[in-house]
Formats: structure tokens, sequence, C-alpha cells
């Protein structure tokens, strides 16, 4: 999959997770309720006309997991590395 917005300003999702995202530090982390239709539409208006389905559905995924690990961490459902390395049996 590529890049849909260049190298320089970054993958169509990276520029809509910063719409998700308020206040600063975990504290004032949370994820903002969207109306998912809208936002659907305003990710295919900002991919190139000669996108795929399968680029449209990386962009999807994408986002998904992000907003997943965003509710995630709101929830305080995080590990730290040092935890998962340990469970994997990883160096420190």
């Amino acid at each position: 999959m590529r890049c849909l917005l260049g190298p320089e300003t970054g993958c169509v999702w990276a520029a809509a997770v910063v719409t998700l995202i308020h206040g600063s530090g975990r504290e004032g982390l949370r994820v903002s309720t969207v109306n998912i239709k809208e936002e659907a539409r305003k990710l295919i208006e900002r991919m190139p006309d000669e996108s795929t389905w399968d680029d449209l559905m990386h962009e999807i995924y994408v986002r998904q997991a992000i907003e997943s690990g965003l509710a995630d961490s709101q929830a305080g459902r995080t590990a730290s590395v040092r935890t998962v390395r340990s469970e994997f049996g990883l160096e420190k």
C-alpha cells in the first residue's frame, strides 16, 4: 500500500487521527464520537482518483485500528514495553 497524500504531508489516516485526539497527555486523551458515514466520505474525497478498492480498505483498516488503540488507551487497557517483552521472552 502507498501513502495517499505523499511523504511531505503524511497518509490520509494520519491526518484523520489528528481530528480524533483532544487534550494533551494521557489524562486529556479522549476519542471523539464521529459520524462514521461522514468520516468515510471525507476519507474517500482525500484519496486520489486512481485509488483502488485495496487502497480504500487499507485506509479504513488503519483508521479503525488507530481508533481501537486510542479507545484501549483511554480505558487503561495498556501494557508497558517491559511487560510485553517479558511475556514474550524478548531481551530488555
